[in-house]
């Protein structure tokens, strides 16, 4: 019985919104998810598992948990650092997200419950960038310039400390 009392009131590892980096494609002027074409909107997203929709994970039994869950490939993706995974692609965007709720860490990122939008990261392409900062008032979040990503980030939380990477 202690046991069961002291995993109930076990603290959580962070309390802060935890800061992560990704991309997204700008699309007809539009922001979405890289992969699964889920549209970022103005204010938090919830994860929903997508198993049916998620090609690049194989595929999970179904659970009751609120995603993310060890056995699946849901949550709202994220890397610990800034990375440029756009290979060239025109429509990515790179920039930060603040991510709470359940967390499940990995070994370059992690998938978390709940995540914002709070920073994009201005395209060299003179037009690309009027879009982006179209779509980036729609919903609220700042385009800074690449060498400032990190420090605007910082004002929405914190990153993981590295004693908690996977």
């Amino acid at each position: 019985m202690i046991g069961s009392r002291e995993s109930e009131l076990r603290a959580p590892d962070f309390v802060e919104p935890v800061i992560g980096f990704r991309a997204w494609r700008l699309r007809d002027g539009e922001i979405v998810s890289p992969y699964v074409d889920t549209p970022w909107t103005a204010g938090p997203m919830k994860a929903h598992c997508l198993r049916e929709r998620v090609h690049f994970r194989p595929a999970a039994a179904p659970h009751e948990e609120p995603a993310p869950v060890p056995h699946c490939g849901c949550g709202i993706y994220a890397y610990f650092h800034p990375v440029d995974r756009a290979g060239g692609d025109p429509q990515f965007v790179r920039g930060a997200v603040v991510m709470w709720g359940r967390i499940e860490v990995h070994s370059e990122g992690m998938r978390a419950e709940y995540a914002q939008a709070v920073i994009f990261v201005e395209p060299a392409d003179w037009r690309r960038r009027r879009e982006l900062h179209h779509a980036a008032e729609r919903v609220g979040v700042e385009v800074v310039p690449p060498a400032d990503l990190r420090r605007a980030a910082a004002r929405h939380g914190r990153e993981l400390p590295k004693g908690l990477l996977g």
